[in-house]
């Protein structure tokens, strides 16, 4: 294969866990293509209309994962407070 990846999904929505693409097609557009044809598939075969992409840890690839239209929302927030006594 170009291209594969893996995708999981529950009611709400799927997500993506992992992917890759031979270096020798990355020019050739086959893991974008792959995308493509998971989220229609998702969508006409079981509904679904919101993938989550679990992240944009990867360096220089965040910009790739949010230029399909995608917003950061953090799983959890952190504050600190004073201890209290």
């Amino acid at each position: 294969p170009m291209s594969g990846s893996l995708f999981v999904f529950d009611r709400f929505r799927a997500y993506y866990l992992i992917g890759g693409t031979d270096p020798d097609f990355r020019q050739y557009g086959v893991g974008t293509r792959n995308f493509h044809d998971v989220f229609v598939r998702l969508n006409s075969e079981l509904g679904i209309k919101e993938v989550d992409f679990v992240g944009v840890n990867s360096p220089g690839r965040g910009g790739y994962k949010l230029s399909f239209g995608a917003r950061i929302v953090p799983y959890f927030f952190i504050q600190k407070r004073p201890a209290q006594k």
